[in-house]
């Protein structure tokens, strides 16, 4: 095991669940991310909530399809209502770029998805684990994931390294969530 220190935590949580490719269309998730920037998650999910009730109620195929005032209108930001408007935009002239995005690697994925305005490292990071299945993703840009790790380098383990979970570190990432959704991993020291 490459943390035994966090084994307890680990054991508490369970196995966690096989990572695999979404199922749904990649500008669904695509706009699920942007919403979710620097947001809870429960706000985050109200939302994508609102958003998805008026692209159902307008009968398009999809949020990235909404028009700037439906975007603003579900509780959206300027930037981020840009940053699906270009999304939008470039998926429906480039279609084949974006069916590439299956194939690529991690670095390429990134890479061409921070071409587009809006999406960040982290986005990119977010799209890879949880549309496309990849395993072995780090999100350090992620605020929980950079809390986490500060929890386990002040009170578990000093030379905590994201690294030696490689090539599985989306399992470690999703771990680490659980721990903080959980109260498994918190600024109070913990019972051993």
């Amino acid at each position: 095991m490459a943390y035994p220190a966090l084994l307890s935590i680990f054991e508490e949580l369970g196995p966690p669940e096989v990572i695999k490719r979404s199922s749904q269309p990649l500008p669904v998730s695509v706009v699920k991310i942007v919403v979710g920037q620097m947001l809870s998650g429960a706000a985050a999910a109200t939302i994508y909530r609102r958003l998805e009730k008026l692209y159902l109620e307008e009968g398009i195929e999809g949020p990235h399809l909404l028009k700037d005032k439906s975007l603003r209108s579900a509780g959206l930001s300027t930037a981020k209502t840009k940053a699906i408007r270009g999304f939008a935009d470039a998926h429906a002239r480039e279609p084949e770029r974006f069916e590439a995005w299956k194939r690529c690697s991690y670095d390429e994925l990134k890479k061409d998805a921070t071409r587009l305005w809006g999406l960040s490292s982290w986005s990119a990071s977010i799209l890879a684990l949880s549309h496309f299945g990849m395993t072995d993703v780090w999100p350090s840009e992620d605020g929980s994931i950079q809390r986490a790790v500060r929890i386990i380098r002040q009170s578990i383990e000093p030379e905590f390294q994201a690294d030696k979970a490689a090539p599985y570190r989306t399992y470690l990432a999703k771990m680490l969530w659980a721990a903080l959704d959980n109260s498994l991993l918190t600024d109070q020291p913990r019972n051993r």
